[in-house]
């Protein structure tokens, strides 16, 4: 009689479909935050996430008066400018089972009330030309074609000295220390002895500007060790107070040259700009508010403008050049607005 053999299958099935879509995946944000806002002007941002149908969403930390609807997560704000230069945020989302966190700094262009202060005391000694805007640093630092287009745009805020002709803009070369490719050394230097005692002195003495855009580091980050950058900029923007001239510091945008690295030199420019209360606009900030950031360069490296398609426009947002105008026409509206500079006919 032959043994029985009994042969047990156990058979491991797959979930349903139905039930492997009901598990729940982890949350996460999909969206970019908005990183600038602009003093006087309310502030939005409608964050995305993904992982959950409902949630509801917290502000964790931010700027006095922001407030956010724990629904969507839309956050609003009026900034002012006792919010500049910077402000931290972080927002929180869950649907109970799963939380994440979105954390981010807005760069708020303005003038605080210690900048202010700080201004109206280097203006207080100024006897040099009035209403004069000089720009100190490279190819990218600042770009005057906006002024012509300003006679007629955004009337409602319209400074006098912004129509009346009656503003000077200084022109590029070495000698106003303004010129494509140039480095911190060369502001430093005496410029083979033509300009002494260098050539920042001779710009200031000559021109004597009002109000400075400076702006290096592009072509510093090749070759140009941090501490040795973080050493002449401090000294430009000195000669520049020592001359009762307003330098307003500005942080270039991340892109540069093959293998350099700019960004080495942001912090040394935030801190110079946070120790002598200067008025600061951070392009990389602006330029990585957009969507598309390299649609704004025309090589990599340098802005793009409006080209054959008409006049610079001041709010045109699609042009490298624009963004950086713009910026700094808000910063010489808030000097006005704030008492740091007379308007034309004061």
């Amino acid at each position: 009689m032959k043994a029985a053999v009994i042969v047990t299958l156990v058979l491991f099935l797959p979930l349903p479909i139905s039930l492997a879509q009901e598990a729940t995946p982890e949350l996460s944000f999909r969206s970019k935050p908005v990183i600038v806002a602009f003093a006087g002007e309310g502030y939005e941002y409608s964050p995305k996430v993904v992982g959950a149908e409902s949630a509801k969403f917290s502000l964790v930390s931010g700027p006095t008066g922001m407030s956010i609807d724990s629904a969507t997560g839309k956050l609003t704000w009026l900034p002012n400018h006792n919010h500049a230069p910077y402000q931290q945020v972080s927002v929180e989302v869950s649907d109970g089972d799963w939380t994440a966190d979105q954390e981010f700094e807005i760069f708020v262009l303005g003038l605080n009330d210690a900048q202010a202060e700080a201004m109206k005391k280097v203006n207080a000694g100024f006897t040099g030309v009035d209403h004069s805007f000089a720009g100190f640093g490279d190819s990218i630092t600042v770009s005057f074609a906006w002024v012509l287009d300003m006679t007629w745009r955004d009337q409602d805020h319209s400074p006098a000295w912004r129509t009346s002709g009656s503003y000077v803009f200084t022109q590029r070369g070495p000698e106003h220390c303004s010129q494509g490719g140039w480095r911190t050394t060369n502001a430093v230097g005496d410029l083979e002895g033509r300009y002494p005692p260098t050539v920042i002195d001779y710009a200031l003495t000559h021109d004597k500007p009002e109000v400075a855009t400076v702006m290096f580091g592009t072509n510093d980050a090749v070759n140009v060790p941090t501490e040795v950058y973080a050493k002449n900029l401090a000294f430009i923007v000195d000669k520049c107070l020592e001359h009762h001239c307003i330098p307003i510091l500005c942080v270039p945008t991340r892109y540069t040259w093959p293998g350099a690295d700019v960004t080495r030199f942001f912090p040394e420019i935030r801190r110079i700009a946070r120790e002598r209360d200067l008025p600061l606009i951070d392009l990389d900030k602006l330029f990585e508010n957009e969507p598309e950031p390299l649609s704004l360069l025309s090589d990599g490296v340098h802005p793009n403008n409006s080209g054959d398609e008409g006049p610079y426009q001041l709010h045109d947002r699609r042009f490298g050049y624009n963004i950086i105008n713009h910026a700094n026409y808000h910063m010489y509206r808030a000097l006005i607005e704030r008492g740091v500079i007379d308007d034309v006919g004061q």
